[in-house]
Formats: C-alpha cells, structure tokens, sequence
C-alpha cells in the first residue's frame, strides 16, 4: 500500500463510465496539468465489461496505478443500506470491494471526476486532495447548476448529515465544447484536450473499447438512433418513420439500438450489429453528410460535443410524444436544441419537425445530397 509520504501518483481518476474512462486517458494521453507519468485511475464496477475494460487499461500503463471497485451498491440485500455503509466507511469499503488494493492513506495534487454520483462521492470521502477538478459528463455536465446535482435523498445527507461537506466545490470545469455550455461557472471552464483521428491515444482508445474496424457508418449515412422509453412513447409513429427511411435511403440507411431494447423489434431493418463505442464511430467514420434521426439523443450531439463535426441532425421529439411541455424525457430539450443551434457553423443542418408532413419534406430535401456524396 502505498502511504502518503511516498512518491508516486500527484493526480487520481474517478470513472464510472465509458465516457469518463475515454475522457480520462485523452486527458492524460495529451499531458494535460502535467498529468502523463503521474495518474491514478480508480474505476466504479457499476457498466458492462468494467473489469475487463480496467484491465486492458492496466496493460496499456496510459497510468501508474489502475485500482478496480466492484459494484457495491447493486449488491443483494437493501441498497440504502449499502449506500449508509458506503458513505459512513468509504474507506472500509473501498478496500473491501477493490480487494484490498486501494490505499487510502494517499494524498493527490489533484483529483479529476464527472459528476456527484455515489461513486465519486464515496472516493472523494476517502483521499486527502489540493484541488479538485471536474471533466465533461456528457449533456449534464452543459446544463445547470452542476455543482450541486445530486439526488434530492444525496442533497438532503449533504445538508444536513454531513453539514455541508459531502459534495465539494471544485476549481476547474473541463469541457469538450466550451461554446456549448450553459450555466454558472463559465469563469472557471477551461478546454479538454481534443482527439486526433491517429497517434498514440486513437490507438490507446481503439485497443481499450476493442473496436472493431467498419465501413458501416459511411456506407450507411442516415442512420436511426434508438432510445428506451418505459411510457408515453408512440412506437407506431416510430415504425412509421422507420418504414419511411427504408422506403427513401434504402441501403443507405441502418439502425442503431439502444443496449436497453431488443434487437428483435427492428429485425425487419437493417442493424448495426458490430456495436463498438458509438463515441469512437463518431471519431472514425462520422462525417458532415451523415444524418442522425432520433427522439431526443444525447448520441445526436456526440460528434459536435466531441470531435466538433456537423452530421445533419432530426429530432423527432414533437412527433414522438402528446404533450411535450409536460414530458420529462424532454423537458430540456428545447434549451439543448438551441445551444447546438449556437454552437453550429452550419445552422441549417438542425431540424426539429412538428408534423409528419414536415419530415417528408426534410428527408427528401437531404435525400440528393446523401446520394450524391455517397456517389463521391
């Protein structure tokens, strides 16, 4: 175990997720804050293959430490008891659940992570630290008042349990696309590293996520972006405009499913079945003529967020759902719409149809370019 006195690591890593592990090593890949050579890596167990994924990382020594957490929270038995235990002994539990190899007795110069979930919370318990930072999360890291986005019950603890000393303030806000964001903290916002098409930390990023080289992406341009809704979702205006795109695109047009749906229901279409990373098929294969259809997707706005590309983009929220201003699966979408609008070179790739009439019109408007760019 490493002790406090001892050299070693001046910067640790939260992550409890694809998306933080990627941003993690292009961060540290790029030497950002001097960081490359002198990072901690500490992954939450709670998405698939994070074991596996942890020890791929681990070979490809991007740090000097790479500490696994099992899942501690979806654990048989009552979670709000785990969640108690967890956040009353974070040191007895992470050294538990990392089978005795996380020390605790270590300070870092700087402690990097995405957001106040349990994970992060749990880890920022434990480690004496100087400053602490925070990396893009994705959309939420772009809206409100980030600083104190909890859960109402992790709020609550916050005040009055722990006196105002369980979610910290943190110095510097990380960001993909800085022009994107809208909230509070713009003072402290600072650029992320971007990601080069080649070199060292592509080849870090594929050999990690395992992925796997395609053509899909750019022989397949108008691509279909499933969401899981558990109600208030019309899946026959779905299968409506599904039967659309194959009617106008025919083979130049795929779907890609949501990990929570089943490939079944969309058997009659034609199916990314290779399923890498979607932010590294932004990366690879996406480009200006691809165009991304979907409810309201956070994967909509990846390649903007990401690596600044401007596919077309149709959200088809208004068609999708009866009342939108009372929906909660939209109820920022207007405000996101409209930052995505801003941040756009190309304002008229963003459309937002509110008939079915008026989808007709968009799909067979891009319909000649699409064609014409896949003849290029």
């Amino acid at each position: 175990m490493r002790k406090s006195t001892d050299k070693g690591a001046e910067v640790a890593f939260f992550c409890n997720g694809p998306l933080n592990l990627l941003n993690s090593i292009v961060f540290v890949l790029s030497n950002e804050l001097n960081s490359k050579g002198k990072s901690d890596l500490y992954i939450g167990g709670e998405f698939r293959d994070a074991e596996i994924i942890a020890e791929r990382i681990r070979q490809r020594r991007v740090f000097e430490n790479v500490y696994f957490v099992e899942d501690f929270l979806n654990l048989k038995g009552n979670k709000i008891m785990h969640k108690i235990t967890a956040l009353f002994s974070p040191k007895h539990t992470l050294k538990k659940y990392s089978n005795n190899t996380v020390g605790y007795k270590i300070r870092y110069s700087k402690i990097c992570y995405f957001s106040s979930d349990f994970f992060a919370l749990v880890c920022l318990r434990v480690f004496k630290y100087d400053s602490l930072i925070r990396l893009d999360d994705g959309l939420g890291s772009y809206f409100g008042n980030i600083a104190l986005r909890a859960s109402k019950k992790m709020l609550f603890l916050h005040k009055y349990v722990f006196r105002g000393k369980l979610i910290q303030p943190f110095t510097k806000l990380y960001l993909n696309c800085p022009e994107f964001y809208k909230g509070e903290l713009k003072n402290i916002i600072c650029k992320m590293p971007e990601i080069q098409p080649s070199g060292e930390i592509c080849d870090t990023l594929f050999e990690v996520f395992q992925y796997q080289k395609n053509n899909l992406y750019n022989e397949h341009k108008v691509v279909f972006l499933t969401q899981f809704f558990s109600s208030h979702y019309n899946y026959k205006t779905e299968k409506k405009i599904l039967d659309l795109l194959q009617e106008l695109y025919g083979d130049r047009f795929l779907v890609r499913i949501h990990p929570r749906q089943k490939a079944s229901d969309y058997d009659s279409f034609y199916v990314d079945q290779i399923n890498n990373m979607w932010e590294l098929e932004c990366l690879e294969q996406l480009k200006d003529n691809n165009v991304l259809i979907s409810v309201y997707s956070t994967a909509q706005v990846f390649p903007k967020l990401l690596f600044d590309k401007e596919p077309y983009v149709i959200f088809l929220y208004k068609l999708m759902f009866d009342n939108v201003s009372d929906n909660m699966y939209c109820k920022d979408a207007d405000s996101l719409i409209s930052s995505l609008t801003n941040a756009y070179k190309h304002k008229n790739r963003i459309f937002v149809p509110t008939a079915f009439e008026e989808l007709i019109i968009i799909l067979n408007s891009l319909k000649n370019e699409v064609c014409e760019n896949q003849r290029n």
